[in-house]
């Protein structure tokens, strides 16, 4: 048995999902043994970056917290995914008016570029109370539908009525599925809802089919903790599932 969702490309061929059926522990085993490789494969390419880079940059630094972060608390990985969006330190915890601003600001809007959007909506998801986070269960839910749907996130969207709707034609960039997957895992982590669980592992079945093939620095970064995210989540649920393999 292979593990066949991350096999081709998976943004050219999507894999339809359709009626698939489980395979047990030997499907467990070969998707855990294609996320491993997955992982190590863009550790290797962020220890290249890394060591081409000019020490003391605010870009090495990063990528050095990032390459140790194989047990790392919560803390950490909230932190080293504001400090690559950013390039800052995480600034103090923003309240549900903010978060409230923030989408009402969205509304009537003819054209949004969707990794801006992202790159907001993740910081503020990793500044928010945990509490809050149910705030952000529609906009996700949004583009995961259509992520399900379509196998595709453009790159622009207008707002109406609460409404994303494509404004733009591209839908080849990863930084767009790397952020939306790790945005739905850390809402899986603190809310627990599998949709967002599952959902991201399709997404990144799909980024693991490219992986090597990625031109940005940072969206491998970023792609690195997600699938360690995804890791860890999975072997949560095999505990509480008492799954062993």
């Amino acid at each position: 048995m292979t593990y066949e969702y991350s096999e081709n490309d998976r943004f050219v061929h999507p894999h339809s999902y359709m009626y698939t059926q489980y395979g047990g522990k030997d499907f467990l085993n070969e998707y855990y043994l294609s996320r491993k490789k997955c992982r190590e494969k863009i550790k290797d390419i962020l220890k290249s970056e890394y060591a081409g880079l000019n020490q003391g940059t605010f870009l090495s630094e990063c990528l050095d917290d990032i390459i140790d972060l194989s047990s790392a608390s919560p803390a950490d990985f909230r932190s080293a995914i504001y400090k690559l969006l950013k390039e800052s330190e995480p600034i103090s915890v923003c309240n549900e008016r903010e978060i409230r601003k923030f989408f009402d600001d969205l509304e009537g809007r003819e054209s949004i570029d969707t990794l801006d959007l992202f790159r907001e909506i993740t910081c503020l998801m990793l500044l928010c109370n945990e509490s809050d986070i149910p705030l952000f269960y529609d906009v996700l839910s949004q583009f995961i539908n259509k992520y399900e749907v379509f196998k595709k996130i453009f790159s622009a969207y207008s707002v109406h009525a609460g409404k994303f709707r494509k404004s733009g034609n591209e839908f080849m960039r990863p930084g767009y599925y790397i952020l939306l997957s790790f945005c739905a895992l850390y809402y899986y982590d603190k809310t627990h809802n599998l949709k967002f669980l599952n959902s991201a592992l399709k997404i990144n079945d799909a980024l693991c089919s490219v992986a090597g093939s990625i031109e940005d620095t940072k969206e491998y970064a970023i792609l690195y903790i997600s699938l360690m995210k995804e890791r860890d989540a999975i072997q949560r649920l095999m505990v509480k599932k008492e799954v062993s393999l």
